[in-house]
């Protein structure tokens, strides 16, 4: 039914697995976070925090509700990786791409409701699923499997190329992003040949279909990117640098530039000192360490998205990108109704 077709998409697919991944990044702690959630005016206040889809909630409800005083910080971490305990600090910023996920869904649906009605009985993936000779089962867990890989081996490999070359190193230098790359496609070429040959499929058929996949996703996210305004932004350049390595449905820039910030060689704050917020515009909240607040390089920058303002930089910006992959989706399915990429492999 129409209703099945449009429940296989990978568009109403997208939010499921990438909080799924994303648990998976964040496994160090096995979905349980135990948090600090601090006050400028009370002292802190301890709590387990067990879904990551609540302690977003949780994140979003204190940035909408409150002038900014309120944040929250839990470890994420994987322990190998703990530079002692001032490592284990850093902003939550999973609220934005909850946010960002709902957003993309909404925008995607209002194109799919004209073609559903046109062509009820050609809804959604099916075409690449047919066209990759493999069942819609199948099809689902190849590309749930390798988004997951995908994001996974991004994280991991950036993580390692900052252990090998050091925080500063690891940004200023083109060697790790070459490693992410040399590694990305390396690591693809057997999966894809597997794949291929456990589906009995053409090699072709099921480079393209993957290939779709990600372009799409490259094209969303460098639009997502580009369209917003992030010249305060203290890791704008390390920020473009690695935007281009993000797959569909995972959150590795986030990630990353939080990342960056913790090894950039800033001062933490231990756990002597609390944070204190210093809100220098609508656009993003300082957090510094107690003792160095007067400093402003000591400051970790994020942004603090307004999720009520439909101009740049916040939901206005994600509904235009958005907007543009649901019309590029949109028609790459129209030309797969008309057989034009069914003619490539004839």
């Amino acid at each position: 039914t129409t209703l099945e077709n449009v429940l296989l998409t990978r568009n109403r697919l997208v939010s499921l697995y990438g909080f799924g991944a994303e648990f998976h990044h964040h496994s160090g702690k096995h979905n349980i976070y135990e948090g600090t959630l601090w006050h400028s005016s009370t002292s802190e206040v301890k709590y387990t925090e067990p879904p990551m889809a609540m302690s977003a909630l949780l994140n979003t409800f204190l940035r909408m509700s409150t002038k900014g005083d309120h944040f929250v910080e839990f470890e994420v971490l994987p322990s190998w990786l703990h530079r002692g305990e001032e490592a284990k600090y850093f902003q939550n910023h999973l609220a934005y791409d909850i946010v960002q996920k709902y957003l993309f869904l909404m925008s995607t649906a209002l194109f799919f409701i004209p073609y559903m009605l046109v062509f009820e009985s050609k809804v959604g993936m099916k075409h690449l699923q047919y066209l990759a000779g493999v069942t819609p089962v199948m099809y689902w867990s190849v590309q749930f499997l390798f988004d997951l890989i995908n994001y996974l081996m991004l994280c991991y490999v950036f993580w390692a190329s900052l252990l090998l070359f050091g925080a500063v190193e690891a940004i200023s230098i083109k060697a790790p992003l070459g490693l992410i790359f040399l590694c990305n496609g390396l690591m693809m070429l057997p999966y894809l040949y597997t794949i291929q040959q456990f589906f009995n499929s053409p090699p072709l058929a099921v480079m393209t279909v993957l290939s779709i996949n990600y372009i799409l996703g490259e094209i969303y996210s460098i639009t997502e990117f580009y369209s917003g305004d992030d010249s305060d932004n203290p890791c704008d350049n390390e920020f473009k640098a690695i935007v281009l390595l993000k797959s569909p449905s995972h959150l590795l820039p986030n990630s990353a530039c939080n990342l960056i910030q913790n090894y950039r060689g800033r001062k933490f704050c231990s756990p002597h000192y609390k944070y204190c917020n210093n809100p220098s515009s609508h656009m993003y909240v300082k957090i510094c360490c107690e003792d160095t607040c007067t400093r402003a390089f000591d400051c970790n920058i994020f942004y603090d998205y307004d999720y009520l303002n439909l101009t740049y930089p916040g939901v206005g910006m994600n509904l235009i990108a958005m907007t543009i992959y649901a019309v590029l989706f949109t028609t790459l399915l129209l030309l797969l109704d008309y057989g034009l990429m069914r003619s490539l492999w004839m």
